[in-house]
């Protein structure tokens, strides 16, 4: 449900979603197992061609088109911050925060990469039009994470 909310940018291939805050949210509440088994239907099934990327797309082109780097870079982001979450019961909104940017980071990580060797472009071009376009909204996506990580987890202040 989350990659259909979307917003095209006109100067980029990539959409605006909403499935970072997805992502980083079932890594802390599932943590690095569950989540990753979650994320790992999800991915498999819609590279299968299960239509439920963005725009309704589904298939090994989804994987391997200009946005799926990030889809693959979900497996290990939500794996690194389910890690993060278990390994060092990160109390408070500042670690959970930096926690949720260290999975952004991955994201991006594969994102990049994968949208350099796509459009055949150098680091330059493809983190402005695969990174920056994005970095504030999904900022705020982490803090908003961190906030309802906080607000319904009561044993962790």
């Amino acid at each position: 449900m989350s990659a259909q909310l979307r917003l095209p940018i006109p100067f980029s291939p990539v959409p605006i979603t909403g499935q970072v805050f997805i992502v980083l949210l079932l890594g802390f509440i599932f943590g690095k197992e569950i989540g990753l088994g979650s994320q790992l239907f999800y991915v498999g099934l819609g590279g299968a061609g299960v239509p439920w990327f963005t725009g309704l797309s589904g298939g090994f082109t989804s994987l391997t088109g200009p946005t799926g780097g990030y889809i693959l870079g979900f497996l290990p982001a939500i794996y690194l911050v389910g890690w993060l979450s278990e390994s060092f019961e990160l109390k408070g909104i500042s670690r959970q925060f930096l926690a949720g940017l260290a999975g952004l980071g991955v994201i991006y990580l594969f994102g990049s990469l994968q949208l350099s060797l796509f459009l055949n472009s150098g680091f330059s071009r493809t983190v402005s039009l695969g990174v920056l376009p994005f970095a504030w909204l999904d900022i705020g996506k982490v803090l908003l994470v961190s906030l309802v990580v906080k607000e319904f987890n009561p044993a962790n202040p």
